[in-house]
């Protein structure tokens, strides 16, 4: 969970287009891994006669 805390900032500084905030190839890329890795700590986290088919 400390790496997802790093996606904080993504939720609000390049949310909209135009603003002045750039993010790097290499920080958006991290950012996508670090999401994946999350959305499967949490999927596997969901019992699975819960989760959605």
């Amino acid at each position: 969970m400390n790496a997802a805390a790093l996606m904080t900032e993504f939720a609000w500084r390049f949310r909209y287009p135009g603003d002045l905030a750039s993010v790097s190839h290499d920080d958006a890329a991290r950012a996508i891994e670090i999401a994946a890795r999350v959305l499967t700590d949490v999927s596997d986290a969901v019992p699975a006669n819960c989760r959605m088919q």
